[in-house]
């Protein structure tokens, strides 16, 4: 393979460099690691491809790799992004109020649910509740109830929210994650050809 393709991965290999911050929702997939063995050995096949083929011109083959590795790169994405979305987490909570004279009324105040991040959020259509009191839905942030006991005894409730990461967090890691992905893919494969160049 001539030193100019070399020179051309190095290129894309650089400009992966800056990579977006990432959010702290990758502990609730797999490993990226996971990921590394198969895009490698595909990325192999694709190297493989283009230095064998005498009938694609350099142009051609600078082309056609940047072709394939869009595609490559596409299909990290729709697993990545499907892997994210099937995540779901749901918190609950319980109150209880207890009053000990028949007179007047006890208020005890309103608990709430809350998300395991800020990159969560969820649905007054995922909230689900029990028992007695009053409920209400705090935005995307969870349900609340609230609870206020007259006349002597006790009440009690719950409520749970399911909760999912939220679309536009999971579109910025994905892409962070792209970068880093197939920088280190790429990475591997072009040490030998950094090597060939400086020499």
């Amino acid at each position: 393979m001539k030193p100019q393709f070399y020179i051309f991965i190095l290129t894309i290999l650089m400009s992966l460099n800056g990579i977006a911050q990432e959010s702290e929702i990758a502990k609730y997939a797999q490993p990226l690691d996971n990921y590394i063995s198969d895009y490698r050995d595909k990325h192999n096949l694709i190297n493989d491809f283009l230095e064998k083929d005498t009938t694609l011109t350099l142009t051609q083959k600078l082309q056609e790799y940047e072709a394939q590795m869009g595609l490559l790169k596409k299909d990290f994405k729709q697993k990545r992004k499907a892997e994210y979305d099937a995540i779901e987490k749901t918190t609950s909570v319980s109150h209880s109020c207890t009053k000990g004279n028949s007179g007047g009324t006890k208020k005890c105040g309103t608990k709430c649910t809350s998300p395991p991040t800020s990159d969560f959020y969820t649905k007054a259509e995922w909230i689900t509740k029990s028992g007695q009191g009053s409920f209400s839905v705090n935005g995307d942030v969870g349900g609340c109830i609230y609870l206020q006991k007259s006349g002597k005894g006790k009440i009690a409730g719950s409520i749970s929210a399911k909760y999912k990461i939220r679309p536009s967090t999971i579109l910025t890691q994905v892409d962070a994650e792209t970068k880093k992905l197939f920088n280190r893919v790429v990475n591997r494969e072009t040490i030998k050809p950094i090597e060939i160049i400086r020499n």
